[in-house]
């Protein structure tokens, strides 16, 4: 920060201090009014909103208030605008004062006939700051992107090329780099707020982005931007400046007055905001530390001037030097053209000779390329027909074996019920013969079978639904749709002495039981639901039948399916393991091959992993792969995160 800069500061603190005492009086002397005025008048302030309006007006209603409090007769309020809005805010409503960033303020009171009365001093961490000036972002990973040099042809985001610490500033940086704009890259404006142009950074439209000094601050504080994953580019350091900082540094936004409005009123305002103390409730609601004289804003006109915008867009008087250096290249080539069009001449009887001679050449070739492209597109179209009729049966005999696995699975959960209701029938025989069957007896009977009949049509249900194709992609919990896997298949796998249990590491629970899972915002992932399941499915089958395999073998191992959860950046990791022996290394890289099985034909169908692999790479754009572990096979499963954070 400059000595003069500090200068400014302790003058404007001694006026502050000075004022302090005069203020009621001034204030009542210009604004008195008796017990039957009329109802106060309203006094627009608009602020040019370079961060969400919603931000804006809770950093500048406080101050507007604090006028209305000190100032009888007049209530104060904030209308955020975005540089399209200027002409609608500043015409339509009649705006009586304009807080806006310098460059503004310099082409509004052209346009507009503004004065400035008072400077903005903002506060970081305890320091007092009367300058900010601008930051050049890219994304952390781009090593092609260390300095000013390599923003050449390169796409650069930006709120607006109105914005002084979002464009302005950083162009003059660029300019003195040898990089001109908008002439040596392509600019993509986002609009306000400054927000925007770092987000399209992070989303991958643009290489580079430019915003104010504290934007990016501002953003990892909220949370919206995880620290890190950006990088400040032509990094300034300028001490007692809390900011990451790429430019030269400015002074601080005015506070200006429109034409017309009454003097005394603007010099009471002025006052006001002059006097301000640094505890006023407004000043730490708003997180800034004051208002100071009116500073001296020449730097930017100056800025304006070199870089030719507004109000100063004008062509500029250019000298040899000045064509030469910022076209460098088109002089150097156009003088070789010229060298070089004499021996073109020369050579263009000859060449208009060959190239006649060419084009009967491609004449005949077309024709050629043209009677093979016909051969190909019916050789394709057949291609593509028996691929099609292949694929058909592939799903359709997947199908079948998913319903074998549902008949199968129905029957261990049909299992209990029916024999609650064989003991029913005998009870009520028994009943009979030993003359206790009565009207009460037989309604009770009667309501016990109707709830194991409920019951097993519950299941039906469940497993319909479970089978039910989904239309459209959702976002759904993860964990939760193992779960529910786990719940209509758990009778099985108990019938196979087979335990689970489900692990989420982000948080570090455990569940041995479906019923206990807890919804994890973590874990929501976008696709469809019931092409999940069935993939799960296909995993939980084949860890069981390895297991079984095991114990016809000779070997007592009680069966253990493990899976588990963990997050990393925008993805969902799942991890299924078994202790069912693995799958040996020459099986283990065709697994996912259609028809390949390692359970022979009678057992396995080898379309179970084929399909889960089309289900989890080019319908949810996620990827699977096996790996071999000391006790049995693990799958992971790589899903990407759904944008939408739910609870439900």
């Amino acid at each position: 920060m400059t000595t003069g800069n500090s200068e400014k500061i302790l003058f404007a603190a001694s006026i502050r201090m000075a004022l302090r005492c005069m203020i009621g009086i001034l204030m009542l002397g210009c604004f008195m009014q008796d017990s039957g005025a009329a109802q106060a008048r309203t006094i627009t302030i608009a602020v040019l909103a370079h961060r969400p309006k919603p931000e804006v007006l809770a950093k500048w209603q406080p101050t507007a208030d604090y006028l209305s409090q000190r100032i009888p007769g007049y209530r104060f309020v904030i209308v955020p605008f975005t540089y399209g809005e200027t002409g609608q805010v500043l015409k339509d409503r009649e705006a009586g004062f304009v807080i806006t960033n310098p460059s503004h303020y310099v082409l509004l009171s052209q346009q507009f006939g503004l004065t400035r009365v008072a400077t903005l001093i903002e506060e970081e961490r305890g320091h007092e700051l009367p300058v900010f000036g601008g930051t050049i972002l890219a994304a952390s990973g781009r090593a092609d992107l260390a300095a000013l040099r390599d923003l050449k042809g390169r796409t650069i985001a930006s709120p607006d090329a109105k914005s002084l610490g979002g464009y302005q500033v950083q162009a003059a940086a660029l300019l003195e780099a040898g990089i001109t704009l908008p002439q040596d890259a392509r600019l993509l404006f986002t609009d306000m707020p400054h927000d925007k142009a770092i987000i399209a950074v992070l989303e991958g439209s643009a290489d580079a982005a430019f915003v104010r000094t504290g934007v990016l601050e501002g953003m990892i504080s909220s949370g919206t931007v995880t620290a890190g994953r950006l990088k400040v580019l032509n990094r300034q350091e300028q001490q007692g400046f809390p900011f990451a900082l790429s430019t030269a540094l400015y002074p601080e936004w005015p506070f200006a007055v429109m034409p017309g409005v009454d003097a005394a009123l603007a010099k009471t305002v002025t006052i006001t905001l002059l006097s301000m103390q640094s505890d006023q409730p407004a000043l730490v609601a708003g997180k800034y530390h004051g208002w100071a004289i009116p500073a001296d804003y020449e730097s930017v006109r100056r800025l304006l001037e070199n870089l030719h915008l507004p109000p100063y867009a004008k062509a500029a008087d250019f000298s040899l030097g000045d064509i030469y250096r910022k076209h460098r290249v088109a002089v150097i080539c156009g003088a070789a053209m010229l060298a070089l069009l004499m021996l073109l001449l020369v050579k263009l009887r000859a060449a208009n000779q060959r190239l006649e001679q060419e084009i009967g050449i491609r004449e005949r070739q077309a024709k050629q390329l043209e009677a093979l492209t016909r051969d190909l597109e019916q050789e394709v179209a057949s291609e593509t027909g028996l691929r099609y009729k292949s694929e058909q049966i592939v799903v359709q005999q997947s199908k079948l074996a998913a319903m074998g696995e549902m008949l199968g699975a129905i029957a261990h959960q049909w299992r209990q019920p029916l024999n609650a209701l064989g003991l029913i029938v005998q009870n009520l025989k028994d009943a009979h013969d030993h003359g206790e069957l009565n009207k009460e007896y037989l309604e009770r009977t009667v309501q016990k079978s109707m709830a194991q009949i409920q019951h097993m049509s519950t299941t039906i249900d469940d497993f319909r639904n479970f089978f039910q194709p989904d239309k459209e992609k959702t976002d759904f919990d993860a964990m939760r749709a193992v779960g529910n896997v786990l719940a209509l298949f758990s009778a099985q796998l108990a019938a196979n002495d087979i335990g689970y249990r489900l692990a989420c590491r982000t948080h570090n629970k455990v569940f041995d039981n479906e019923a206990d899972i807890v919804p994890c915002p973590e874990k929501m992932v976008t696709g469809y639901r019931n092409e999940f399941e069935h993939v799960i499915l296909n995993l939980i089958n084949n860890a069981r039948e390895a297991v079984l395999e095991r114990r016809e073998q000779g070997q007592p191992v009680r069966g253990e399916l493990t899976f588990e959860f963990s997050c990393e950046d925008n993805k969902v990791i799942l991890r299924v393991s078994d202790n069912g022996g693995g799958i040996q290394p020459p099986a283990l890289g065709r697994i996912f091959e259609p028809y390949f099985t390692t359970k022979g034909p009678s057992k396995g169908t080898g379309l179970g992993l084929y399909m889960s692999k089309v289900i989890i790479e080019d319908h949810m754009h996620g990827a699977i792969r096996a790996e071999q572990s000391g006790q049995g096979a693990v799958f992971i499963l790589e899903l990407a995160r759904s944008e939408k954070r739910s609870t439900v």
